[in-house]
This record gives structure tokens, sequence and C-alpha cells, in this order.
């Protein structure tokens, strides 16, 4: 969240300005957000929108292909919706928040940032 907290408050003129950026992070930080499927997406892609270390793979994530997750800084983050994630979700530590399942263990099948 530092880096939401950055981008909120505009110090650093390099920064792409607020109104700029994609449509979920104007969606998240203007508080118009419809309750349903979308929300956690949202959410994430807005996370994401925000780290300017974020690669473009990510930034393809879509609410459109529930079953997926991603891995990002050593930790994977799960849909809900997903099985996967439902069945790593019973490991001790791993919590729920808005939709996500995660910090999970990592895979090292995947790079270590994709989607």
């Amino acid at each position: 969240m530092p880096e939401v907290e950055f981008i909120l408050s505009e110090v650093d003129k390099k920064e792409k300005a607020l109104e700029d950026r994609s449509v979920n992070c104007m969606s998240w930080f203007t508080g118009l957000i419809l309750p349903g499927r979308t929300m956690p997406w949202i959410l994430m892609k807005t996370l994401i929108d925000c780290d300017p270390d974020a690669p473009e793979a990510l930034r393809s994530l879509s609410h459109m292909m529930p079953n997926s997750g991603l891995q990002w800084r050593g930790s994977t983050y799960w849909s809900w919706e997903c099985i996967l994630g439902k069945v790593l979700g019973a490991a001790k530590g791993v919590k729920q928040t808005c939709g996500w399942l995660g910090p999970l263990m990592t895979s090292p099948e995947l790079h270590r940032t994709e989607g």
C-alpha cells in the first residue's frame, strides 16, 4: 500500500498523473466500485498499476479468467474462485483479503513475476 499512497500524493513529477492511470485505478480512487465479482480484480489491477516495478505481463489479468493467479515478489496470490487457490488456501498462514488468497508458496515453473 505504500505505492498507492505515493501515487495519491503526486509528489514525483516524473510519475504518471493520477487521472492518466487505468480505468481500474480511477474506479478505485473515486470510490465508484460496484459490488460483484469484478471488485477483487479492480483492487489487484489498481495495486499492480501503482507499482512501478510491475511487469506488463501482470497488467493483463482479467476477471474474464477467474481461475487464475499471479506470482509476485516471491509469493503467489490466487483468486477466490480458482480451484487451486481454494486448495492451497487451506495452508497455515494463508489469508483471504478482498477476494484474493495469499501469500502462498511460489511455483518453480513460473517466472518471478508472472500471471
